[in-house]
């Protein structure tokens, strides 16, 4: 979803061995994410919006998925970006990221990669809020 997708909703997908992003809702509010299954991408489930401007990313739900393995490196060998290797990445850098909410997922990352990474750097307490999720990572020997 891009730019202005707002109230979009996205459901009942098998997302799999993509070159980037499983799932990337971007500058866009009010969407469901719901009752997906992600793996083998380079990224799960992202949300974020432009660092400048007047773009948002706000009121986002992101709920009943399955994301794991969402590890498979960068498309041509080359360096990915800070929300790749990760099962769910939000928050972006500023507050035009907010108010998202993360919950009932479960979320399984190769060895390497991480469950949840995000930035939470809003103002005046608005906040993103990740709860309720499944989180599961294999003993590394």
């Amino acid at each position: 979803m891009d730019f202005n997708a707002n109230g979009a909703q996205v459901y009942r997908n098998y997302l799999y061995d993509n070159g980037g992003r499983g799932i990337y809702v971007y500058n866009a509010d009010e969407c469901d994410v719901y009752s997906n299954i992600c793996h083998g991408n380079d990224g799960g489930i992202t949300v974020s919006c432009l660092s400048s401007g007047v773009e948002t990313a706000t009121g986002n739900q992101v709920y009943n998925n399955t994301l794991y393995h969402n590890y498979n490196g960068s498309p041509g060998g080359g360096t990915s970006g800070s929300e790749f290797d990760t099962e769910i990445f939000f928050g972006g850098y500023h507050a035009n990221c907010s108010q998202n909410t993360f919950y009932n997922n479960i979320l399984a990352p190769d060895g390497s990669g991480r469950c949840v990474k995000y930035y939470d750097y809003e103002p005046s307490g608005i906040t993103n809020v990740c709860n309720y999720n499944l989180f599961y990572q294999a003993s590394r020997m």
